[in-house]
């Protein structure tokens, strides 16, 4: 809704059909166990509203994250703390064919780093001041510096090196589909970025079902 709590959704729709011919437009929602299933309906108004693949780049879909600090909506609880919670197993998977069935373009399995690890890669706030990731925005905490005097050290803030450290990472063959998982998962599942946030059983139980579900598709 906007910030009067009116509607924003037929402006959003209405937005996307004016513009989606004009630029390169990739669509993206973020779906709880309680309502992920209901999806494919939205997939199905794009169609009828002659947003079809070719007028549009990709569509994903992601779970809501359940956050757990001071930006945390204390009556909301149906987000998930991390990637390996089963049911995401079986959303995930559905999700993807449900795109894919309708001919709409999904991310291809291809190698991730967190942002953090990525040499370029900042948020700046309104204020100037910087974090390495844009859910850092607002934590005191992880403020690497500021537009007027530059970065500083975040190494040890950040777990930079995260993986690195980790035996059990330098030997996983699902390394560069990780590379040590999402830091901010970390920090709001345990309140620090120390270790990793190791998607071992997600992509054990994920993978071979979404490359054959590419390939049939």
């Amino acid at each position: 809704p906007f910030k009067s709590g009116s509607a924003s959704f037929e402006v959003i729709l209405a937005n996307l059909k004016a513009c989606c011919e004009l630029i390169e437009i990739n669509v993206s929602g973020n779906y709880t166990k309680e309502n992920y299933k209901d999806f494919p309906l939205f997939l199905d108004l794009l169609v009828k509203e002659g947003i079809t693949q070719e007028k549009i780049g990709q569509i994903n879909f992601h779970p809501v994250m359940q956050t757990n600090d001071k930006f945390s909506l204390g009556d909301f609880h149906e987000g998930c703390l991390s990637p390996n919670e089963p049911w995401l197993y079986d959303a995930w998977v559905f999700l993807q064919g449900e795109i894919m069935k309708r001919g709409f373009t999904v991310a291809k399995i291809t190698p991730e780093m967190c942002m953090v690890a990525i040499d370029d890669g900042f948020t700046v706030n309104y204020n100037g001041e910087i974090c390495k990731c844009a859910p850092m925005i607002g934590h005191d905490q992880f403020v690497v510096g500021d537009i007027w005097n530059g970065i500083k050290d975040f190494s040890e803030t950040y777990n930079l090196d995260n993986w690195q450290k980790e035996e059990e990472c330098r030997e996983c063959e699902y390394l560069p589909l990780c590379f040590g998982g999402c830091r901010y998962a970390k920090f709001q599942r345990d309140g620090d970025m120390s270790g990793v946030d190791c998607k071992k059983p997600f992509l054990d139980a994920t993978l071979e079902a979404l490359v054959k579900q590419g390939v049939r598709i």
